[in-house]
């Protein structure tokens, strides 16, 4: 498989506010760092690689859910139910005293 990748691509739908659904992406693209921790069968760093491989195309699935609720399409109550690592998902400030 190493010797294969090109990317992955991974989409989750995600309700967005008024209605409908709006779609997050995880991107992986086969750099030679990527392919050389499949091959040495380090796949746990995998996800490191590609939060800091921005520069060669790569983005979290919850780097794109931030993205969704910083532009105010879906919530983000709904935003950490559609993710793995929910503590990855920005909350917005409130100020004290409100809801």
């Amino acid at each position: 498989m190493a010797h294969t990748l090109v990317g992955i691509l991974n989409q989750t739908l995600i309700p967005r506010i008024g209605g409908g659904r709006m779609a997050a992406f995880e991107v992986l693209v086969g750099t030679s760092a990527i392919r050389n921790l499949i091959r040495e069968g380090k796949t746990r760093q995998i996800r490191n690689l590609i939060a800091t491989g921005h520069r060669d195309g790569m983005q979290t699935l919850e780097t794109s859910i931030n993205a969704l609720v910083a532009a105010g399409a879906v919530a983000s109550g709904e935003a950490v139910l559609c993710t793995a690592s929910p503590e990855d998902i920005q909350r917005p400030y409130v100020p004290a005293g409100r809801t």
